[in-house]
């Protein structure tokens, strides 16, 4: 167990951006670490941990005895964060909020939520007693019982607290209510053991997070929330892993699969009751129109071709792509043609004459994931900027309009024809973010979704105006706005009864209508140019799909009026001054050894072994060293390596030494033992040439330098015997160099990625001081992989090797 510490310890060598100058504060029980120019994210993430801390120590009944460490980053636009409780407590903050419909878009204050999250997990982990307690006491923090606990349990436990000390949180979400409703009327909920191992159906990863939290909040609800801190006490306090039914049953009395039964004969009660009251109503819902059903988002019809669209997505079996998609006089998808493949995180596209602008996240000068605009066609997508982080693009009567993350939040700013930002029409504001803006077809409006104070409503900026108008006020999630082609209607989604619907908001009039009654979800909804169909992206069991139906005004239903409003935050997203003295990071400062351990016999055989191990919290250096001792004949070895993480490239430093008893030399006709002494220095570089998330090349350089040593003294040799056979001293240098490519394409349910090229090529002259002259080694590794028409995922693989 502990070895297999060690080996996950590592920090991987990766490239860094050295323009960031890091700075860090402490306060009484965290250390904050941050990038310059993120001043007013470090100061209200030190006041709101220090809340954590207060209301999370008493609610998970444990207080570390050490500070926690938290690590605000700018190295992605995709929100989210991270938790340790090996080695040093960490929390990674990731300096951006959610993206526009997803299961972290219900937010009251997006990074107190996350606080909340991250921080009950230090605390889960951290939580025990007894020998493991005591063994981390002398060897470093390696034995973390409640880490090995079901995902869904340590998952669970952080959503019930973003829950349970928030006005919002996935436990309240209509999103997660929409999956497990879907899934119980579709008799495809998953059973205990499902999500207690490796979740492959959908929705995939996800699944932890939904039944965990879920399942725990039942618990808390039903027997008391004391018992959820008893169960993480009692197996944080058992030095054998993976006795979660028994600290069940010491907690609640009761098996976790009695428990879980009386958890989905629950769900199923309130899913029931749903759909009675929805067919109470009428169900109104479109038909499939393509046969993707995973992850198909994002319709939007040509703005003059009423039977022309495109949408983004996948059905776990494809790489995500965008689709140019036709329809016949009856509404059926006539072609369906991919027009880019492989686009990640891609929002909605923007339709640009015969071409589309859409943004995904794609790398930036080599470290960052960044939104960046893509324009599209039937040939494929170009790239129009480079770190600009912008998404969101909408084309329409001359205009070009985006949304700009930026370290204060989000703006929206109007482009050229290149992409360029020109102006910027919204600045960003605290508690502000901006989604999904949609250019009315004259170009003179700008609908989109906006989180303000806590609140997602929709919003309208007129030309020339510097304050929008908010067209719907109330508690619900009011989301994915698009015009009609008229400018008579904006359409949009929205939970306000509890489910997402389709509903119209008229211009004329502000009255809003309801256009769908769904029993499980419908959003992103776009209109024909000729007014008569409406697409959406509705929610199944097997997740998204399109659906299609008229577009009929005169059949739209009343709106049913909003759920009661529930309280604002009351931990506002207000700028918190830095309260503490701000100094530049040290690393130093925490390279002090984190873990160690020594044996006899169980790291190798017959030898006392010691290893150490460090990093800094920020990982720009990291170090491990390491030796071994055999008693009997005296042999020994040490190592230790070194990674500098702070360049655009890392740096690998490596030295290695050690002694052994070898027997390969021969006098008077027998073999003779000697000490043979040893010696290694090296260094590797990796340079990123181009780098890309599904396509990439590097390069990589090697320089190391050898030494062996043989004793200078040797045995006589008698007169009447052969002529010894003696080893010699010698010293190598050598310089090796190489590079990769690859470019590759999978799906969700591939093992690996199925289709595309590796090739890695290196050469390495070496000299060494016993032979004459260089000596050249040479490697060539290439793979192919296409798949074959036999099958979901029959892959034809070619692999060549030389050396």
């Amino acid at each position: 167990t502990f070895c297999l510490f060690f080996i996950l310890s590592a920090v991987p060598a990766k490239a860094a951006d050295p323009r960031f100058e890091w700075r860090s504060f402490e306060t009484d029980h965290f250390v904050v670490t941050f990038p310059r120019g993120y001043e007013a994210w470090a100061g209200r993430v030190g006041v709101l941990a220090e809340k954590a801390h207060d209301l999370l120590t008493l609610h998970m009944g444990w207080t570390p005895d050490s500070r926690t460490h938290l690590v605000i980053t700018d190295y992605t636009d995709m929100a989210n964060g991270w938790a340790t409780a090996y080695f040093r407590k960490t929390i990674t903050i990731f300096a951006v909020s959610p993206d526009d419909v997803s299961e972290l878009s219900d937010f009251d204050d997006w990074l107190w939520g996350l606080i909340l999250h991250e921080y009950t997990h230090i605390l889960h982990m951290d939580t025990m007693s007894g020998l493991p307690r005591l063994v981390n006491r002398i060897f470093g923090q390696v034995w973390v019982p409640n880490s090995v606990q079901p995902s869904w349990v340590l998952e669970g436990a952080a959503i019930y607290s973003e829950t349970r000390f928030s006005t919002a949180g996935r436990n309240r979400a209509t999103y997660y209510d929409m999956i497990l409703r879907t899934s119980v009327l579709s008799d495809r909920l998953q059973r205990l053991d499902e999500i207690s191992s490796a979740p492959i159906p959908y929705p995939h990863g996800s699944i932890p997070y939904l039944y965990g939290s879920r399942f725990l909040w039942y618990l808390a609800n039903r027997y008391g929330e004391d018992n959820l801190r008893f169960m993480s006490a009692d197996y944080g306090n058992r030095w054998f892993p993976f006795g979660v039914h028994q600290s069940a049953r010491m907690s609640f009395g009761r098996d976790l699969d009695e428990l879980y039964a009386e958890f989905v004969a629950d769900q199923k009660k309130q899913a029931l009751g749903v759909r009675d009251r929805v067919r109470a109503r009428g169900v109104r819902e479109g038909l499939p129109l393509v046969s993707q059903a995973e992850s198909t988002f994002y319709p939007v019809f040509h703005p003059t071709r009423p039977r022309e669209l495109l949408y983004v997505g996948h059905d776990g079996h494809h790489p995500n792509a965008l689709h140019h998609l036709i329809l016949d006089g009856q509404g059926r998808a006539r072609s369906d043609r991919v027009w880019e493949s492989n686009v990640f995180e891609a929002g909605p596209p923007a339709w640009d004459g015969d071409r589309a602008w859409l943004h995904q996240v794609e790398y930036a000068q080599r470290v960052h994931l960044r939104n960046d605009l893509f324009r599209a066609g039937p040939e494929g997508a170009t790239r129009l900027t480079e770190n600009a982080r912008l998404a969101f693009p909408s084309i329409a009567g001359g205009r070009r309009v985006a949304v700009r993350l930026t370290g204060d939040g989000h703006e929206l700013v109007a482009l050229d024809a290149l992409g360029r930002v020109n102006r910027v029409l919204l600045p960003a504001q605290s508690r502000r973010r901006i989604y999904g803006p949609r250019l009315s077809p004259d170009g003179r409006r700008i609908a989109f979704s906006m989180t303000h104070e806590g609140q997602r409503d929709l919003w309208i900026l007129e030309s020339g105006s510097e304050w929008p108008v908010r067209i719907t006020d109330d508690p619900a999630m009011d989301v994915n706005p698009a015009w009609t082609a008229d400018g008579r209607f904006v359409v949009f989604s929205s939970d306000r009864d509890g489910i997402y619907n389709i509903y119209a908001w008229e211009a004329a009039t502000g009255r809003i209508a309801r256009v769908t009654n769904v029993l499980g979800g419908a959003f992103a909804p776009t209109v024909s140019a000729d007014g008569e169909l409406l697409v959406y992206a509705g929610y199944t069991a097997r997740g998204f799909n399109l659906f299609i139906m008229p577009f009929v005004p005169g059949d739209f239903l009343p709106a049913a009026p909003s759920l009661p409003v529930r309280p604002d935050s009351p931990h506002r997203e207000t700028a918190y001054p830095l309260l503490h003295d701000v100094h530049p990071y040290r690393p130093w400062r925490h390279l002090a050894p984190l873990a160690w351990f020594a044996d006899y016999g169980f790291t190798t055989a017959d030898r006392f072994s010691l290893s150490m191990m460090g990093f800094d919290p920020v990982e720009l250096h990291a170090w491990s060293g390491g030796a071994s001792w055999n008693p009997v004949s005296r042999e020994y070895d040490a190592s230790l390596y070194y990674t500098y993480n702070g360049f655009w490239w890392p740096l690998d430093l490596a030295l290695t030494l050690g002694d052994q008893t070898r027997s390969n030399a021969i006098f008077n006709r027998e073999w003779y033992e000697y000490d043979y002494d040893w010696y290694k220095l090296e260094a590797t570089v990796s340079i990123p040439v181009w780098q890309r998330v599904k396509r990439y090349a590097s390069t990589f350089f090697t320089l190391s330098w050898n030494e062996g040593l043989v004793p200078d003294r040797w045995p006589a040799t008698r007169p009447d015997y052969p002529l010894p056979s003696i080893p010699e001293s010698y010293s190598r240098l050598a310089a090796k160099a190489g590079a990769w490519y690859q470019r590759t394409e999978s799906s969700t349910y591939a093992l690996e990625w199925e289709t595309g090229e590796y090739l890695s090529v290196s050469v390495e002259p070496a000299w060494r001081s016993d032979t004459a002259g260089l000596r050249w080694l040479g490697s060539l590794d290439g793979t192919l992989r296409r798949k074959l028409p036999l099958g979901q995922h029959t892959v034809f693989s070619a692999r060549l090797r030389l050396g």
